[in-house]
């Protein structure tokens, strides 16, 4: 059996030996928690360009599909104004009615169908 001294020696030695470990373990943890968010750094970084890349070659897309888009409501809108003077003769206007309803004075437009402005 060893003294007490002994004892409380080798029970300080291992006190100093778990803080030193303490020490180092936490030492390694930050190291690798900082290595850990600098990598995500970095790949938020390539996120965030690959985000943009997308935003853009979308925004293109929609520019696109908008012109697209339009040049096919032009070209329904030439076709129905074609049928309409087809319809009704070269005296039609865009306005909806031939031009004889108007000469005739009938009324048109909004007092055509009750939501002309009252006055009164």
């Amino acid at each position: 059996m060893a003294t007490l001294t002994e004892q409380m020696q080798d029970l300080a030695a291992d006190i100093v030996n778990g803080h030193e470990e303490r020490r180092a373990w936490l030492q390694a943890f930050r190291a690798d928690a900082d290595a850990e968010r600098q990598d995500r750094k970095a790949s938020v970084g390539s996120l965030k360009k690959e985000v943009k890349s997308i935003r853009r070659d979308n925004r293109a897309w929609v520019d696109s599909l908008a012109d697209d888009v339009g040049a096919m409501l032009k070209e329904v809108r030439s076709d129905v104004e074609g049928a309409r003077r087809a319809w009704h003769g070269l005296s039609h206007t865009v306005g909806g009615r031939p031009a004889e309803g108007r000469a005739a004075g009938k009324k048109g437009g909004l007092a055509k169908h009750g939501k002309a402005k009252r006055r009164g």
